[in-house]
């Protein structure tokens, strides 16, 4: 499946950060996330989304707040993630 391609992305990148593509559409996966809850997940006809899932996958690289998910729930709590690491290494 589409969630099980972009979750083996994920950890299998030095980045953390994987996408999956299929007739199913195009999922972006954080390894730090539940498999089953992708941060976004579009129809292959969302075409008008493409460039908002590469900028957001770029976002999770360079631990930038995400511009725009579906579901906000995730994404607080993916850049809560993304300040609890960067104190965590300003304090080293």
């Amino acid at each position: 499946s589409v969630l099980e391609l972009a979750h083996n992305a994920s950890l299998n990148s030095r980045l953390g950060v994987g996408v999956g593509i299929s007739k199913e559409g195009i999922v972006l996966q954080h390894e730090k996330l539940d498999k089953a809850a992708p941060l976004f997940k579009i129809k292959l006809y969302q075409t008008e989304l493409f460039r908002k899932i590469g900028a957001n996958a770029a976002r999770l690289v360079k631990k930038m707040p995400l511009s725009k998910a579906p579901d906000a729930k995730t994404v607080v709590s993916i850049n809560k993630l993304f300040k609890e690491e960067k104190d965590k290494y300003a304090k080293n």
